[in-house]
């Protein structure tokens, strides 16, 4: 994943919405698709999502620096840190799903 560009799944591509991830030089970024660009944005330190993903890859995202809540319709993350009152982002299962794939396929690791 090239820094400083918004990433989807590759198995997202043939939907509209996704979760997008974006690197910064101290940062992951997390958004919905949905939102077309003007809605809140998760931000996870290099090691806090590096930890995430790794729980991913052992079967679990629980006790993790990223809060995921399973509902009846999808998805809520975001970001312990910021307790209520911080921003949840949505994804539908399929939207989930996509991400996780990309996850195991290693799209959304620390670039080198």
């Amino acid at each position: 994943m090239r820094r400083y560009e918004w990433h989807k799944a590759k198995a997202s591509s043939g939907s509209g919405s996704c979760v997008q991830v974006m690197e910064t030089e101290d940062n992951f970024l997390v958004r919905d698709t949905k939102q077309n660009g003007q809605g809140p944005v998760l931000v996870f330190s290099h090691e806090e999502w590096t930890f995430f993903l790794k729980r991913i890859e052992a079967g679990s995202w629980s006790d993790s620096c990223v809060a995921v809540l399973e509902t009846e319709d999808g998805f809520l993350m975001s970001d312990p840190k910021q307790g209520d009152e911080g921003p949840v982002l949505f994804f539908t299962c399929a939207e989930w799903d996509a991400f996780l794939n990309g996850v195991f396929n290693r799209e959304f690791a620390l670039s080198q």
